[in-house]
């Protein structure tokens, strides 16, 4: 079942940009690795300016993905990349 949490300040999504992503994420794992799509959860995590420090400085202009996957595997190169691609085309 896979996790996506999704960090960022509250301005940097619209509630229709959360929904548009999360629902790109699910289509990807329904899709390319057949799971059903209640499997698949995305939480997106706001945080304020003075909750995350880069280089010392607080700041607004941000995005951490973090990622869980748990009862899959990408048995060769090939499929990892491939996987890893489709992600990034979602993310990107």
């Amino acid at each position: 079942m896979p996790l996506w949490r999704i960090f960022a300040h509250r301005s940097v999504f619209s509630p229709t940009q959360k929904r548009e992503l999360a629902q790109a994420i699910t289509k990807v794992y329904v899709e390319e690795v057949g799971l059903p799509a209640f499997y698949v959860n995305v939480l997106f995590i706001p945080l304020e300016e003075d909750e995350v420090w880069i280089g010392g400085e607080p700041r607004k202009n941000f995005v951490r993905v973090v990622v869980e996957q748990i009862a899959r595997q990408m048995p060769t190169p090939e499929i990892r990349e491939g996987w890893m691609n489709r992600v990034n085309e979602v993310s990107g």
